[in-house]
């Protein structure tokens, strides 16, 4: 066993990028019947409950293991923006929001249906802070842990009242590189495959199909490009991004030249190791 007095415990040394998302997926029935502003009023008193986070304790400060969101690409990868829009919870505005448009207190009730992934303790913990979250103004939240492949292909049904109106999941790129969230999450897709909010903006397709290139020849342009799509997202709020999962490192003081690479968050680079200070 290691003696406490030679350790140093490296926190937020690696991103998993593990990207959680909630999806509102077009909240079927219940936004199908209202029009203009109500429709509007009813999705953005729903996305009022959100923090840009969630916290599982009243001294949680949200440094820990699971870290709040701002935008979607996560702190630690290029083109990360801290000073991009986020929502924050404000229980009044969700109230009125919905009761303009009919439902909340007082009015019609709403039930909708939200599937995680089986076994994941983080969205087991989402989805019961969701549930208690939206009682109180009327909704119903039916809660289902699902196998990943049984609730990605209930999302991508073609029936549209087949699928889930909520879905929790995580995104990581294939590369450390952020454009593999814009062009799989984002991007239009007739049938969708990873596109589960079933988004469909020509002008951010555009935007999505410029970056990639112009990441090799001109990054602080692509950075630049990568805040106006996510500002676009954020106002849009096809997804809401609820935080990042990361790696804590506890290592001896003896051990010196560790470097997390986030494309290999498993990884030791033994040869890159030398004696510590």
């Amino acid at each position: 066993m290691l003696n406490s007095t030679t350790l140093e415990v490296a926190i937020g040394m690696a991103f998993i990028y593990l990207l959680l998302s909630l999806f509102c997926t077009a909240i079927n029935e219940a936004v199908a019947g209202i029009l203009g502003s109500r429709a509007k009023n009813l999705e953005q008193g729903i996305k009022s409950l959100f923090t840009d986070g969630f916290k599982t304790h009243p001294n949680d400060d949200g440094k820990g293991a699971f870290t709040p969101a701002i935008g979607i690409i996560p702190k630690g990868l290029w083109g990360y923006n801290p000073n991009l829009p986020a929502y924050q919870t404000n229980m009044a505005k969700a109230k009125a929001l919905l009761q303009s448009a009919g439902y909340g207190p007082g009015g019609k009730a709403m039930t909708l249906n939200l599937t995680y992934t089986q076994g994941d303790q983080y969205e087991q913990t989402a989805a019961s802070l969701l549930k208690s979250e939206y009682a109180p103004l009327n909704i119903k939240l039916n809660v289902a842990s699902l196998a990943w492949p049984t609730q990605w292909s209930k999302a991508k049904s073609t029936n549209p009242a087949s699928r889930q109106d909520i879905l929790l999941f995580y995104w990581w790129p294939d590369y450390p590189d952020p454009y593999s969230w814009f062009i799989n999450l984002f991007h239009s897709a007739n049938p969708p495959y990873f596109n589960l909010a079933y988004y469909d903006n020509p002008t951010v397709d555009k935007q999505i199909d410029r970056v990639e290139p112009l990441s090799a020849t001109n990054r602080p342009a692509a950075i630049n490009l990568y805040t106006q799509i996510q500002t676009t997202l954020l106002k849009d709020s096809p997804a809401l991004f609820l935080g990042t999962q990361t790696y804590e490192r506890a290592m001896q003081k003896s051990v010196g030249g560790y470097v997390d690479n986030p494309a290999y968050p498993s990884v030791v680079f033994v040869y890159s190791l030398k004696p510590g200070q």
